[in-house]
């Protein structure tokens, strides 16, 4: 995984400041790596059937010669682009950070840096950036390390249908007490467990909905028992309706 590498050569070749409204559209494959933190807003990205999401909550790194699909609800963001000597990685990676405005600083700092010229500086900024996600997520043969929920966000990617799926069970998947469960969630990830899940199965929907499949056979597929139930919370997480989303949202 590029988070846990520490012998990877970066070559810094560009850092934009982007701001999109809501918006869905296809990168085609690109020569450039980019590495991504948004200060504001949510973004989407689709490619083999999985789901990534970005926010002000985890890095998002993109590797080159891939093709994926991209919807947003609105953001601002700071792109770093660049070019990395025999990246191994192909697969977009994100990673949940600790100090989301530690990530901030260091994304304004290589902007400010990079728009005055000073290459060092914003160099100096990236490697500390990725140095501080390394020592927090170590990987110390190139995969994830062992984390006690791991089967907890193992059982989300793979039963997020499954509307049994609650946070007491994804405790005992885990072999925690529910109490002990949440704690730990809540120092891994910015927002209790509950939402972790319930945010995973709306980007699964927002998916489905934009591919065509009706709002019933959506909120069925996604872990709800009732659509309309499911209206109200995809209102709640994206700010419109199944219905609009699949008429006027997906398009922008």
């Amino acid at each position: 995984m590029f988070f846990g590498q520490n012998d990877y050569i970066l070559k810094i070749t560009g850092v934009y400041h982007i701001i999109r409204s809501r918006s869905q559209h296809v990168t085609p494959p690109r020569d450039v790596c980019v590495l991504s933190y948004r200060l504001n807003g949510t973004a989407h990205f689709y490619r083999n059937g999985a789901v990534w999401t970005a926010d002000p909550t985890a890095l998002l790194f993109l590797p080159p010669k891939i093709a994926y699909r991209q919807d947003s609800t609105g953001e601002e963001l700071i792109a770093v682009h660049m070019n990395i000597t025999d990246l191994r990685e192909r697969e977009i990676e994100t990673v949940p950070l600790q100090k989301p405005e530690a990530a901030a600083a260091c994304f304004r700092t290589m902007r400010t840096a990079w728009e005055t010229g000073q290459y060092y500086r914003c160099c100096s900024a990236l490697y500390a950036l990725l140095a501080d996600v390394c020592k927090s997520h170590p990987y110390p043969d190139g995969r994830a390390a062992a984390s006690p929920l791991d089967p907890a966000l193992a059982a989300i990617r793979v039963e997020y249908g499954d509307p049994q799926l609650s946070v007491p069970e994804l405790a005992n998947r885990c072999g925690l007490s529910e109490a002990h469960f949440r704690r730990l969630f809540r120092l891994s990830y910015p927002m209790p467990p509950l939402q972790y899940l319930t945010h995973f199965r709306i980007a699964k929907a927002k998916n489905m909905l934009m591919n065509g499949s009706t709002i019933a056979e959506t909120a069925y597929h996604c872990g709800f028992r009732d659509p309309k139930y499911f209206s109200t919370v995809f209102h709640a997480a994206v700010g419109c309706t199944p219905s609009q989303w699949k008429t006027e949202g997906s398009r922008g």
